[in-house]
């Protein structure tokens, strides 16, 4: 290699030898102003809590406030009638009248329409014919009743004139039977007395004797009478009880006609507003009970007293319960408006796809000066539940707060040195966290400038960011 080309490698380019020179300078520059920090006047600047020491890093504080928090969370409401019903008609025929229209106010009771159903007098007709027959029976039956009842006195007041008879007939065949026989004596003894007296004596004994087998007879008879009458009387006392009967029967299906008849005029189950109207008349009605494409003649809704539904999210369910306040507002078609009210019920269930509850809330609405009601049925808003409430709660801001394998913590500061302290957050709400525990109000907290901070550093505190401690 020839000493010129050596003589060129080895002497640095002129770039290289003024940046060095920079570099130099600049390092002489630094160290002097180290030396003057470092003098006797400024001693103390690492140790000063006002962070004279450059040093240190800066962070940025703000002191714990006390504040009375409420857990809440807004979802859409919408307003439902607090019951509604579609009116069918229960038997078919002619709409005779009809009585309302779409936006009438009406009340519990109050004939909306009436369906003409002519066919159904005569039925009703028949059914009364039944029940007055069936009452007839009843009474003829009853007759019967007593005429077997009477037929068996007749029979037992003939039985004891037999058996009075009878009891004759006995003491006749007895003294016959002793005439007999002393005429059978006499004859032994006299033997001259004549035997055609035992004849006739024996004659009289046997025709007692007929007499009485006669009347026993007839006895029997009567007692086979007696026997025969009372069960007339029991035959004639079982079809008194079947007539009876038989008389409920008539008079339920006539009863049943009668509030078929009452199904021909509609009337307001409920006091509310009519919303739908479907028919006119002369229109043919169809009965809903046997037929599936029926339509419902009109709509009727209870606005006095308003529901409105919301479906609440999973986290917010473990907060929810019943009576829980809620404000109702934001309704586009009422500005300004303003509903409050508490939880009335939950579904206590979550949907299988929404995987949300559905809470109800009723609200009274009132007409106003005008007879409007400020809430309809199809209104919606924003529903505001207020699912928990801490009163005089700590707070900081959420940038303040750090959590980490389940730990929450904060940093704060004590006399220029961070302390890191465990929290217990019960509150979040995105810009600020409620604190259960572990601080109290007053306290400074580390907002900005925390990272890579450990417990016991010393730090130093802007001096805006320190008068606001």
């Amino acid at each position: 290699m020839q000493p010129r080309e050596q003589a060129a490698m080895q002497a640095p380019p002129a770039s290289f030898s003024l940046s060095l020179a920079v570099l130099l300078a600049a390092t002489a520059a630094v160290g002097c102003s180290d030396s003057r920090a470092a003098g006797p006047g400024n001693a103390q600047g690492t140790d000063s809590a006002g962070g004279s020491d450059e040093s240190l890093p800066q962070v940025v504080t703000t002191e714990v406030a006390e504040e009375d928090l409420t857990l809440s969370v807004t979802m859409p409401g919408s307003v439902q009638a607090l019951e509604a019903a579609d009116l069918y008609a229960k038997v078919g025929g002619y709409l005779e009248t009809i009585e309302v229209d779409i936006g009438d106010e009406v009340e519990q009771g109050q004939l909306l329409a009436v369906i003409s159903v002519p066919e159904m007098l005569p039925e009703l007709r028949r059914h009364e014919a039944e029940v007055e027959y069936a009452r007839s029976q009843v009474e003829q039956r009853a007759a019967a009743v007593n005429e077997a009842g009477a037929k068996v006195t007749a029979v037992e007041a003939e039985l004891g004139r037999l058996q009075a008879a009878r009891r004759e007939k006995e003491a006749d065949v007895a003294l016959r039977r002793s005439e007999l026989e002393r005429w059978r004596e006499l004859i032994e003894e006299s033997p001259s007395i004549e035997k055609r007296k035992l004849d006739e004596a024996r004659h009289r004994e046997e025709a007692a004797e007929a007499a009485l087998a006669s009347v026993e007879a007839d006895t029997v008879a009567a007692q086979a009478r007696i026997e025969e009458a009372k069960a007339a009387v029991l035959k004639a006392q079982a079809d008194e009880r079947v007539a009876r009967a038989r008389v409920p029967v008539a008079e339920a299906s006539r009863d049943a006609m009668q509030e078929l008849m009452q199904y021909a005029e509609i009337m307001a189950p409920f006091a509310g507003v009519i919303t739908e109207r479907h028919v006119h008349p002369g229109a043919f009605i169809r009965p809903a009970s046997t037929n599936s494409g029926a339509m419902p003649l009109l709509r009727i809704e209870r606005v006095d007293r308003v529901r409105v539904t919301v479906d609440l999210p999973m986290d917010a369910v473990a907060f929810l319960s019943r009576g829980d306040r809620v404000v109702f507002d934001g309704l586009i078609a009422a500005p300004g408006a303003r509903f409050e009210g508490t939880i009335t019920r939950l579904s206590g269930a979550l949907g299988q796809r929404s995987r949300m509850m559905r809470a109800e809330v009723e609200l009274d609405n009132p007409p106003d000066a005008r007879g409007e009601r400020t809430l309809r049925p199809g209104y919606y808003g924003n529903l505001t539940v207020q699912l928990e409430e801490y009163p005089g709660t700590p707070t900081v801001p959420a940038a303040a707060v750090f959590t980490r394998a389940g730990e929450t913590w904060v940093f704060t500061i004590e006399d220029g040195t961070v302390r890191r302290r465990s929290i217990e957050a019960v509150f979040r709400d995105g810009a600020k966290v409620g604190v259960g525990a572990g601080l109290s109000a007053g306290q400074v907290v580390v907002t900005s400038g925390a990272g890579g901070l450990a417990d016991g550093q010393r730090v130093r505190v802007p001096s805006a960011s320190a008068g606001g401690r």
